[in-house]
């Protein structure tokens, strides 16, 4: 089908989709929550189709998405979608498909504004990303001075204690398991030790371990030739995507988790990465590491207002996602507010005059 008014070609694949795709889609679109593998393996036995929008030869716009009765899922994430592309999909595929009423996206970067159908549209989480320059010196002279002074002197306190550390990083099938499974201890472990439950069971670690063999740069730091931090990550296309980062408490007076983010951002500047992202969770020193904010919405289409009432339940799981990342910033206000007024209460005079001690001496 063709656009007349964009000059846009719109092409439609089911399942088994073209073998050119895969390689269109990294190229496109350099994302690692975009690719086949990863959409297969986050979706075992979805039957895929796919949306090419065309201009020329080139593709400039690739959805992948699976049928659910009334439903329509988008299973590509954290890629650009621009309102015109939007309103071609889902005009498209609400034409293909009459049962569809509804289409969830999932959260990317997008724009709806103009959209003509009922929808659903707020943002809800966040990819911190850092372009990445030409060289690892370039990098380090962008940093913020008093970021660069703590490195140095983390660095150097590192070297004097354990003057056996030392960086190295591997790529795909190279990669060792028992990096994997060092890295992964030491998460669960630092979990453990805040009372969380991590978002990682053994389904999802088998799913990390198949991503690293396609896709993962891994990195290790290591003291004694034993593993003491770690970062498992992903290249696609330009780009790295950091997944899990995690150190051996052992070594946290020397902020070995900080330096070893900065070692792979490095290695990755070695490799000709175009960008770092750190994806989501705004955390200060991915801010330090001059990381960029880039909002990800959520998007729910609806073929009519009517037809909102023939999907009760997305709607309301849609409201309340949106509705808690609008009360985020409130509730961690409101959590740093109470912290406060209970620290000074928590203060035994004993424990103020051993500070005063320690400060002395």
């Amino acid at each position: 089908m063709i656009d007349a008014a964009l000059a846009l070609t719109v092409e439609w694949y089911e399942d088994p989709l073209p073998p050119w795709l895969e390689a269109a889609l990294i190229a496109l679109h350099g994302n690692l929550y975009s690719t086949l593998e990863a959409i297969r393996l986050f979706n075992p036995g979805a039957a895929l189709s796919a949306f090419v929008l065309r201009r020329g030869d080139a593709p400039v716009q690739i959805v992948v998405f699976g049928i659910d009765g009334r439903r329509a899922n988008v299973l590509n994430a954290v890629i650009r979608l621009g309102a015109d592309e939007i309103a071609l999909f889902a005009r498209g595929l609400f034409a293909r498909c009459p049962r569809v009423s509804a289409i969830a996206f999932q959260p990317s970067q997008v724009e709806a504004g103009g959209l003509a159908y009922p929808h659903q549209h707020g943002v809800v989480q966040e990819d911190i990303v850092v372009t990445l320059p030409g060289t690892a010196d370039e990098f380090r002279m962008r940093l913020g001075g008093e970021t660069r002074r703590n490195l140095k002197r983390r660095s150097d306190q590192l070297d004097r204690e354990h003057p056996s550390n030392a960086f190295e990083a591997r790529v795909g099938a190279d990669v060792p398991d028992e990096w994997i499974g060092e890295i992964l201890r030491f998460h669960y472990a630092r979990m453990a030790g805040k009372n969380k439950q991590s978002g990682i069971d053994r389904e999802y670690e088998r799913e990390i371990r198949a991503l690293v063999r396609r896709f993962g740069v891994v990195g290790v730091v290591t003291i004694e030739g034993r593993i003491a931090a770690g970062a498992i990550g992903y290249r696609v296309g330009a780009n790295h995507y950091l997944h899990v980062i995690a150190h051996d408490p052992r070594y946290d007076r020397v902020s070995l988790g900080r330096l070893c983010v900065y070692a792979m951002i490095r290695d990755c500047i070695g490799r000709e990465a175009r960008e770092f992202h750190f994806l989501w969770g705004e955390y200060d020193y991915k801010y330090n590491f001059l990381g960029v904010r880039r909002d990800l919405a959520l998007l729910t289409v609806y073929r009519s207002r009517l037809h909102v009432l023939l999907h009760p339940r997305l709607f309301l799981a849609t409201a309340a996602r949106l509705a808690r990342r609008r009360l985020k910033p409130r509730i961690a206000a409101l959590r740093q507010r109470l912290h406060a007024r209970a620290r000074p209460a928590q203060r035994s005079p004993a424990a103020t005059d051993q500070r005063e001690s320690g400060r002395a001496g």
